[in-house]
């Protein structure tokens, strides 16, 4: 009978110890409550278990129910291609083409299509910030030399829809002029400006963009003269024949020395690591570095194009009589950018200037200006 007792105690104090090591082993492999959430949306995994979750999304198969989650967003509509790439004069800012950025979003707009908001398109109203310093140097004493600052936020709503946006650009620049010596010159000429501008996919093929900028364009002492106030703008219909291919036909009003309406007309062609933008007033090539570091979020890319770029200013003549300076030119640019989704792009342009026109209104004829070079350095962030 004894041992039959002893026997008992034996197995009933080998079934606890069992008890509390099965116990133990489910603790290690079951968190408890509260248990830290890993920065990758998943949970840590006790060490007991031979799988361990990675940060790499696994790739997607065929017929299974998950997707690749979408590209990290980064920048505003408004500052689709030609937002990199502004003239350094205000009144022309390069009409631009709003093409969908290889990398971006994939969802559909309301029209059908691919979404025309490029990556990096924040929710909030704020999209971007640029700054902007370009330098035209006065080699002859008969020449004329520009020094500009440029300043400018973007800010988006949406216009019914989010893929619909109405973009915001209030934009200040500053051009600190160098002679010319043979015609008196404001030492300083302001642009305070805001554009509106608007686009959206009509349907599958279609693509309207358009935009108008009022703005006050004056030397120091005219900001209330009459001639100050200017409006300007742009319109043009997009036609997307492939995901490639996009064909861009309209008109920008300028305004500027020897123009009042420049044509835009040309294609577009993009096949992410080079694109073609074959459009009237600036046409541009761009190549995409094989030393970027993650196509999407960290590009390198290196461009050459040309623009037209010129503003339109009321004045006052050193005589103190009230006058309108107009000045244009062309120029054909070589530049690099270094573009990082969520932190500080950037470019470093050089180029050279030609075909420069400066007139007073006053004035009968124009003032040809000798050609010099430019020197453009860009943050966007």
């Amino acid at each position: 009978m004894k041992l039959k007792v002893h026997n008992s105690i034996r197995l009933a104090a080998t079934a606890a110890l069992l008890l509390c090591a099965v116990s133990a082993s489910a603790q290690s492999v079951y968190l408890p409550q509260g248990a830290p959430v890993a920065p990758w949306g998943g949970y840590p995994v006790a060490e007991s278990v031979p799988f361990q979750p990675t940060m790499e999304p696994k790739p997607p198969i065929e017929g299974d129910i998950w997707t690749e989650p979408p590209a990290p967003m980064f920048e505003s509509p408004v500052l689709g291609p030609q937002q990199y790439y502004d003239p350094a004069f205000t009144p022309v800012d390069s009409p631009g083409l709003p093409t969908s950025d290889p990398y971006g979003v994939e969802t559909d707009s309301a029209a059908g299509g691919k979404s025309l908001l490029p990556p990096g398109t924040r929710d909030g109203v704020f999209q971007k910030i640029n700054l902007q310093a370009a330098w035209l140097p006065r080699f002859e004493s008969d020449s004329l030399g520009f020094t500009d600052l440029k300043a400018n936020v973007v800010l988006g709503l949406p216009l019914f829809t989010r893929e619909t946006p109405l973009v915001i650009t209030p934009q200040y620049q500053i051009h600190y002029t160098d002679g010319p010596t043979m015609v008196d010159v404001p030492p300083r000429l302001h642009d305070a400006q805001i554009e509106f501008r608007h686009f959206r996919r009509l349907n599958d093929c279609w693509i309207f963009e358009g935009a108008i900028t009022p703005g006050y364009y004056a030397d120091d002492y005219s900001f209330d003269a009459g001639d100050a106030f200017r409006l300007s703008g742009r319109a043009m219909m997009i036609y997307e024949s492939s995901p490639e291919w996009k064909w861009i036909l309209g008109a920008a009003y300028v305004n500027a020395a020897g123009y009042a309406v420049l044509p835009i007309a040309g294609a577009a062609y993009d096949v992410g690591d080079f694109k073609a933008e074959l459009v009237f007033p600036r046409p541009r090539l761009a190549w995409r570095l094989a030393s970027s570091a993650s196509p999407g979020l960290d590009e390198q890319w290196v461009y050459m194009m040309g623009e037209f770029s010129g503003g339109r200013w009321a004045v006052e003549r050193t005589n103190g009589t009230r006058d309108v300076l107009s000045y244009s030119d062309w120029r054909i640019v070589l530049g690099y950018e270094r573009k990082i989704v969520g932190g500080l792009s950037r470019t470093f342009e050089v180029g050279y200037v030609f075909n420069r026109e400066l007139e007073y209104e006053s004035t009968v004829g124009d003032i040809e200006i000798d050609d010099t070079l430019m020197v453009r350095m860009g943050l966007t962030y």
